[in-house]
C-alpha cells in the first residue's frame, strides 16, 4: 500500500493552494526589488520563493502527488492571471519573456520537487538533510532555469552561475525552518 494515501479535496487543500499561489505571486512581485551582496545583485524573492516548495510539500504529504500537480497548475494559472492584470491595470509592464522565464522556471523546479518528494515519501525513512538538500536543488534549478530563458545567448557566464549559487544558498538558509517542519510532518504521518 502506498504511504501517500491521498485525502479528498477539501477546504484545507484550497487554503494551501491559495497560500501557494499567493507566495508565487508575491515572489514574482518582489523579484523586481534587488539588493547587493559583495558586488552581486540578488532579488528579494530569495526570502519568499522557498515557501512555494514548503506549501507544495505540505500538499504532497496531505493529498498526494496528483492533487499536488493540480495545485501547481492552479498556482501557475493565477500567477499568469496576475501578470495579465498587472500589465492591464498598472503602468508597469512585465515583458512576455520574463513571464515565460518565470513560468518555465516554476514548472521545471516544482515538477522536479514533486518527483523527488514523491520518491522520498515512498521510502521508509526521510531525513531532515534530504529535505533540505531537495530545497537547495530545486531552488538552484529554479534560478538557473529562469536565467537560462532570460539569457538569449544560451550561454552562462561565471557571474550568472555564481549569482545563482549565492541565490540558491540564501534560499536554502531561508528553507531551514520550512524543511524542519516538512520533516516533522512526514515523521508524524509515518507514525499514524
Amino acid at each position: 500500500m502506498d504511504k501517500l494515501t491521498s485525502k479528498p479535496i477539501n477546504s484545507t487543500f484550497w487554503l494551501l493552494t491559495g497560500l501557494l499561489a499567493f507566495t508565487l505571486v508575491l515572489s514574482n512581485f518582489v523579484v523586481n526589488f534587488a539588493f547587493y551582496l559583495d558586488g552581486f545583485i540578488l532579488m528579494l524573492s530569495v526570502f519568499t520563493y522557498p515557501f512555494v516548495y514548503f506549501f507544495l510539500n505540505i500538499i504532497t504529504i496531505k493529498y498526494g502527488a496528483k492533487k499536488t500537480f493540480m495545485a501547481i497548475v492552479v498556482a501557475l494559472t493565477l500567477q499568469l492571471l496576475a501578470y495579465i492584470i498587472n500589465n492591464t491595470v498598472s503602468g508597469y509592464i512585465v515583458a512576455e519573456h520574463v513571464m515565460l522565464a518565470s513560468a518555465n522556471a516554476y514548472m521545471i523546479s516544482t515538477l522536479i520537487n514533486l518527483s523527488i518528494f514523491y520518491y522520498l515519501f515512498r521510502s521508509s525513512n526521510i531525513s531532515f538533510w534530504s529535505v533540505l538538500g531537495t530545497f537547495l536543488l530545486v531552488n538552484l534549478i529554479d534560478t538557473l532555469s529562469f536565467q537560462q530563458v532570460l539569457n538569449t545567448s544560451w550561454h552562462f557566464s561565471s557571474d550568472v552561475l555564481f549569482n545563482a549559487l549565492i541565490s540558491a544558498g540564501i534560499k536554502t538558509v531561508v528553507s531551514i525552518i520550512p524543511a524542519f517542519i516538512i520533516h516533522r510532518l512526514y515523521a508524524n504521518k509515518q507514525k499514524k
